[in-house]
């Protein structure tokens, strides 16, 4: 028997999805910002979706990030589950290219199944999470999920069902991520890229993954900044990005390894050696966005930073 008056409280964090060459299999968690999405039963049937943010949300939960995998991991129980309240206390801005539906996909998840005992372990919960996310971006990548779930770096392989390899973290190695106050819709930052990619550019794509994960590995600033190169997704994507050329380039001025856009965007990302420097990054990053009369938002972050936490479970 579950007990009904309990309430779990989950807290899941933004991610650089991409993180420059990598796109749709390299993901990376950030110390902040984050979701936080609370779950309880309630006595009515059915999941009642509650909103407590200012961003608009679909109240659809077929639809919705929060609801779409619970509604999927409860059809998987095989327990009776009458009625659940998830409530979205609070959000990372939708659209900003900091994993805002990942995070929402997996905290729901996350506290859900914790609600519910734990009936499945965090790898099987990959899969739930990820249908959440599907259900808002139209997309099953899981280079935002993974990290959002597992913390850290996480290379994914998005055959199906995707699989996960945690990769290691270099201590000196810190991201700033600068975030533009506009928006950027994922489903649509995916329609504009192109179908079809040359070879060369593909073979050249491939040999900067795996440089970035082997400097990852041996710890190698130099592998790190050059792996990150992006000339498949990131030369498409820019024109979106009010300023970017002018970002990027101000952050490799002030010392970073390298930098790219964050997800989908507008976010824009540094990975640099050591807190002191990312600070620096980002401020340079932020006064290039100003010059465009965009104002933005600043955020550092460690290494290896943990994934989904339950921060309450009473």
């Amino acid at each position: 028997m579950f007990k009904q008056e309990r309430v779990v409280r989950v807290s899941a964090p933004a991610t650089v999805g991409n993180i420059g060459s990598g796109y749709d299999v390299l993901g990376m968690a950030l110390e902040g910002p984050a979701d936080v999405v609370s779950a309880c039963f309630r006595g009515r049937p059915g999941i009642c979706l509650v909103n407590k943010t200012p961003y608009e949300l679909p109240p659809n939960p077929l639809r919705n990030a929060a609801a779409k995998g619970v509604v999927n991991l409860i059809g998987q129980v095989k327990r009776e589950v009458k009625g659940l309240e998830i409530v979205i206390e609070e959000k990372i801005p939708p659209g900003g290219g900091m994993g805002s539906s990942a995070a929402s996909a997996v905290a729901s998840v996350v506290a859900v199944n914790e609600l519910l005992g734990n009936p499945f372990s965090r790898e099987e919960l990959l899969s739930f999470c990820l249908d959440g996310e599907e259900a808002a971006s139209r997309s099953r990548h899981a280079d935002n999920v993974a990290p959002c779930l597992f913390g850290g770096i996480c290379l994914t392989d998005p055959a199906n069902p995707a699989r996960v390899i945690p990769v290691p973290v270099p201590k000196f190695l810190y991201v700033c991520l600068v975030y533009p106050e506009m928006m950027v819709k994922t489903s649509d930052a995916r329609r504009i890229l192109k179908k079809q990619v040359p070879l060369s550019v593909a073979a050249r794509q491939w040999g900067r993954v795996g440089m970035f994960v082997a400097g990852l590995y041996a710890g190698n600033p130099e592998w790190i900044g050059r792996g990150m190169e992006d000339q498949l997704i990131e030369p498409q994507r820019a024109p979106l990005i009010e300023g970017f050329r002018e970002v990027k380039e101000a952050a490799l001025r002030a010392g970073a390894l390298n930098s790219s856009i964050s997800g989908a965007g507008p976010s824009v990302f540094a990975l640099c050696e050591g807190r002191e420097k990312a600070g620096q990054v980002g401020k340079a990053m932020k006064e290039a966005f100003n010059k465009h009369g965009v104002n933005c938002h600043i955020y550092v972050s460690g290494p290896d930073a943990p994934g989904a936490r339950i921060i309450q479970s009473v």
